[in-house]
Order: structure tokens, then C-alpha cells, then sequence
């Protein structure tokens, strides 16, 4: 069973308060702000526990890799503030791994799809309830809007 746990932290909320979103570029709402806890764990192992990682990084740009993952088979993504996750099928299986803290588990393709899908919703329903004017980004608006297919 595959698990991604979102924390809301409401200081990393206000610190996006006053500014002009839609501005930003797309990169800084991705890499910079809204950082969050997250929990990322399979059959209750947890594979990912970080204090602080751009949510909206982890449910737009890792979904879509993890969305390319049976074309490449194995790809890894680079987390910001350091550390990776590594995406190996084996089949219809995927094993992740955080070589970090040697941390792996194996899950089926299709269940660590649909979670992640769920938590990017997760993502931007948050987000949008706090900052409507997201759903105008000149480069992400579409996203949030549920409009863009990764």
C-alpha cells in the first residue's frame, strides 16, 4: 500500500500571502515556496520523510515523470534542498528507493500512479482555496485548473 502524507503548514501558507503569484515564475512556485512536510511510504515503510519539500514540485514535476516511467523504465528525481528518489520497474512493479537513508520498497505501477495523482490533487485543491488567483499562472494555471494532463 502506497501512502503520500501532506501536513499543511500554515507558516509556509502566509509566507505566500501578498505576493504576486502570478508573477512568479513557474519555477519559483515549484522549487521555492509552499514547502510542506511530506511522508512518502509503501506498506507503511516510509521511504520519505521530509520536514520541508515544495509540494507543488512533488505533485506537478514528479507526476509527470513518474507519468513517463514505463517509456524509461528507471528514472530519478532530484529533490530540492538535496536527496533523490529512484523509480525502477521491474514489470508492472516499481521499486523506489531514497538512497540517502537506504530506503526501499516495491509497489505495483498502477497503485503508486493513482496515489500520487490523488496527492496532487491533494496539492492543488489546498493551494487554490488559499490562493484563487493561481488558477491565472501564465505557466501553471491550466494545471490547477484540472485543465492540463501532465
Amino acid at each position: 500500500m502506497v501512502h503520500i502524507q501532506l501536513v499543511a503548514d500554515q507558516a509556509s501558507l502566509e509566507q505566500a500571502k501578498g505576493r504576486a503569484l502570478l508573477e512568479d515564475d513557474a519555477g519559483v512556485l515549484s522549487h521555492i515556496l509552499f514547502e510542506m512536510p511530506v511522508v512518502f511510504e509503501i506498506d507503511n515503510t516510509p521511504i520519505l520523510e521530509a520536514p520541508r519539500l515544495p509540494i507543488i514540485f512533488m505533485a506537478y514535476d514528479s507526476l509527470e515523470r513518474l507519468r513517463n516511467l514505463p517509456a524509461k523504465r528507471r528514472d530519478r528525481i532530484m529533490l530540492p534542498g538535496g536527496g533523490s528518489l529512484t523509480f525502477t520497474m521491474e514489470g508492472d512493479q516499481v521499486i523506489v528507493s531514497f538512497p540517502q537513508r537506504s530506503r526501499t520498497g516495491r509497489t505495483a505501477y498502477a497503485e503508486l500512479l493513482r496515489v500520487w495523482e490523488e496527492f496532487s490533487t491533494q496539492v492543488k485543491t489546498l493551494l487554490v482555496e488559499r490562493f484563487p488567483e493561481l488558477r491565472n499562472h501564465p505557466r501553471l494555471g491550466a494545471w490547477f485548473r484540472g485543465e492540463e494532463v501532465i
